[in-house]
């Protein structure tokens, strides 16, 4: 029980410690790598020790290698690392602590609900989980994506160390929706490919149109949620012509009203 309530209380001690982090990097942006290094290293180890099950010390590293974690982290570890890239591109201190009050919030939802499906079952709702980590999947895929543009236009970062970033970054995602939603790689491969393909003709695409990088972003966003929506319904058998609409519909709705209201360079 005291187990139980030390690891609960983890999950406050490491967002304070992030936030700690992050505002002194603030104020202090020659810090810069090693807030970053740190900040990921928090967030493996507190994935770690919410998933934890109590086990005798020498089966820790079996554990490690066969239990779900490193699964699990795919998405807290990329929350962290999309996130904390988007803050070396603001100048403005509200917007960072706006990005800074998301990852809090995200990561607390994470961990907890990570906590309560390996040690308290009764109040862990699968699906409630699932729709969580698709918001949190989509959040930092929209992050990352403001990063690699931002960093090709303003840092004249090459574009092609940009896509090979996006194509491994896209590929995390992708497998950790699939996986989360009991689809086993060698049923969900080829949708993987193919998802993974379309977003990569997407990406060359709107790096030369004579958008804004947010514009960008958003519209690959919007892009790669149709597309793994589409397919993980339909890996579980849930895909139906009403949905594909619905689905089709609100993308390009989205599309158009974002491209309407873009300021074209």
């Amino acid at each position: 029980m005291q187990s139980l309530l030390l690891r609960k209380l983890s999950i406050f001690l490491s967002l304070a410690a992030i936030i700690f982090l992050w505002e002194f990097w603030f104020f202090n942006p020659c810090w810069i790598v090693e807030i970053g290094l740190l900040s990921i290293i928090i967030v493996f180890f507190e994935t770690w020790l919410v998933t934890w099950r109590p086990v005798a010390v020498e089966s820790i590293k079996n554990q490690l290698h066969k239990s779900e974690f490193w699964r699990f982290a795919i998405l807290p570890v990329a929350l962290i690392i999309s996130s904390f890239l988007l803050e070396t591109i603001w100048e403005n201190i509200w917007y960072d602590r706006g990005v800074l009050l998301v990852v809090i919030i995200g990561l607390l939802l994470v961990f907890y609900n990570l906590f309560s499906r390996f040690n308290n079952a009764k109040s862990y709702d699968p699906a409630s989980f699932e729709s969580l980590s698709n918001y949190v999947n989509l959040v930092s895929f929209f992050f990352l994506q403001i990063d690699l543009f931002a960093f090709a236009i303003f840092l004249d970062q090459p574009w092609y160390l940009s896509f090979g970033i996006n194509l491994i970054f896209s590929s995390f995602l992708t497998y950790q929706v699939f996986w989360l939603s009991g689809v086993r790689l060698v049923d969900g491969g080829l949708h993987l490919m193919i998802v993974l393909l379309i977003l990569s003709e997407c990406f060359w695409a709107l790096a030369i149109l004579p958008i804004s990088f947010y514009v960008a972003a958003t519209v690959l966003s919007v892009i790669y949620y149709l597309l793994i929506n589409i397919s993980r319904n339909f890996l579980v058998g849930l895909l139906n012509q009403k949905m594909i609409q619905r689905y089709v519909v609100i993308g390009i709705i989205m599309v158009v009203l974002v491209l309407m209201t873009a300021q074209w360079k």
